[in-house]
């Protein structure tokens, strides 16, 4: 391959990141922290119908937290009020609710566990 044939499919990938990465999830590029990075390494592991989960949840009138496991590695996402965080790897992070909120719904709905609108 030239470098113009090179330059024109980096400026590919580069202007449609999704049609070429189909497995990148919004959430990536929302979340750009340390924290976050690491998780979503992580999460590109998880191979369908392979991973094992597990999870508890307890939720209060101003807290959600929900402590989960995949492949007995832990993660946690919490909301406090109106602050939003992930937990993983022994490290927090704040992120944007909408992460949260993909997560949880998504983590909820596999698990039949219950999540509150907020």
């Amino acid at each position: 391959m030239n470098l113009s044939k090179l330059t024109l499919a980096i400026g590919l990938v580069m202007t449609n990141p999704e049609q070429y990465y189909p497995e990148r999830k919004e959430w990536q590029d929302v979340e750009q922290g340390q924290v976050s990075r690491d998780f979503a390494d992580f999460v590109e592991a998880w191979i369908p119908g392979q991973t094992a989960f597990t999870s508890e949840c307890e939720i209060t009138e101003n807290s959600e937290t929900y402590k989960m496991k995949a492949d007995d590695v832990p993660f946690t996402f919490k909301r406090i009020d109106d602050s939003y965080s992930l937990i993983y790897n022994g490290c927090a992070e704040e992120i944007q609710e909408s992460t949260f909120n993909q997560f949880v719904d998504s983590l909820c709905a596999e698990f039949s566990l219950s999540h509150s609108s907020v």
